[in-house]
């Protein structure tokens, strides 16, 4: 509304005195209608929800920090996952470097009764020094089988081969074999030596005992050991099969070495097992096998215990188990 105010409208002398703010709130009023009416009332809550989202805002933006916590969480199943990955491929590596260089290769296998184990018999003792022999039964070692089947001593070695690992080449450089007897026993019933290597002969009993030992070829020895005394011995000429030890004081006392001029040989463990590492590749080497009560073993694949084994550069060959029937041990 537009309202003119002017002097002559005012003639009284109080309409005069009162001019000036009339005119004052002339302009007040106009300025105002020219001014933007505020929101209606209902538009102030779209304001408050606006801001209340704002405010809610920074507590959405922890979205990112879970992420980042769910990819911590899986971070230590990645790393497993890798050093499970590390792991096979050092495993993976370990076998490589064992048979890295193919010029030499491993053979293993295993030797079983095929038939029930048969019953050890105790050894008579007569009384003799019972305080030492009679410390606990002595079994009879001419054939022992576990109960799973597995036949030990039982000898595999190679007949000849044309070169010997670097590392067995020197049998002077190896460290000395231990034959002992304790409790009126050798503790070695089959020992495999080498010619030219360190044989230590101990008696570790309160008692004397002898080691007689008469290879073929070679010096034949029969040293008289005090209690608790050693000799070293060294074998000069190796033997075609192994060679009994024994003790005159003690009759009962019985066990075999077996000295040979290359280190392919092995006796079988209580189960059975054996294993012989570094063995020449490429070539055909005659193996031989022989057990204490059987001799030469003749049983299927060795003929007259003999068997032509030529391995692959690099190769672990298993011979499997292999069976061996009762009646081999009855002749």
């Amino acid at each position: 509304m537009n309202i003119a105010l002017t002097v002559a409208n005012f003639q009284s002398p109080l309409q005069r005195l009162l001019l000036p703010a009339m005119m004052l709130m002339a302009v007040v009023t106009f300025g105002c209608n020219n001014t933007p009416a505020p929101p209606p009332v209902e538009d102030e809550s779209a304001y408050r929800e606006v801001e209340e989202e704002e405010e809610k805002a920074p507590e959405e933006e922890p979205a990112a920090p879970e992420e980042t916590a769910e990819a911590t969480e899986d971070a230590p199943k990645e790393e497993m996952v890798a050093a499970k990955e590390d792991e096979k491929e050092e495993s993976s590596d370990e076998k490589e470097e064992e048979n890295s260089d193919p010029a030499w290769g491993k053979i293993v296998g295993k030797f079983v009764y095929d038939g029930d184990p048969p019953a050890r018999e105790a050894m008579d003792t007569q009384g003799k020094d019972a305080e030492a022999c009679e410390h606990h039964d002595i079994l009879d070692k001419e054939l022992i089988v576990s109960e799973d089947g597995g036949i030990a001593n039982v000898v595999i070695f190679a007949k000849d081969v044309s070169k010997i690992h670097p590392s067995l080449e020197d049998a002077s450089a190896l460290e000395p074999y231990v034959f002992d007897q304790e409790h009126c026993e050798f503790l070695s019933h089959v020992s495999l030596v080498r010619t030219g290597q360190d044989v230590r002969i101990l008696n570790s009993d309160p008692v004397s005992h002898n080691a007689a030992i008469s290879p073929f070829g070679d010096e034949a020895i029969n040293p008289l050991l005090p209690a608790d005394s050693e000799i070293t011995h060294k074998f000069n000429r190796e033997q075609p099969v192994p060679i009994p030890v024994t003790c005159n004081i003690h009759p009962w006392m019985k066990a075999w070495i077996f000295p040979r001029d290359n280190p392919y040989a092995a006796a079988t463990n209580q189960e059975g097992a054996f294993e012989i590492a570094l063995v020449p590749t490429g070539e055909e080497i005659e193996f031989r096998l022989w057990q204490e009560k059987a001799g030469y073993l003749d049983i299927d694949g060795w003929e007259r215990g003999r068997k032509t084994i030529k391995l692959e550069p690099g190769q672990t060959l298993d011979l499997g188990t292999i069976k061996v029937a009762p009646a081999v041990f009855e002749k």
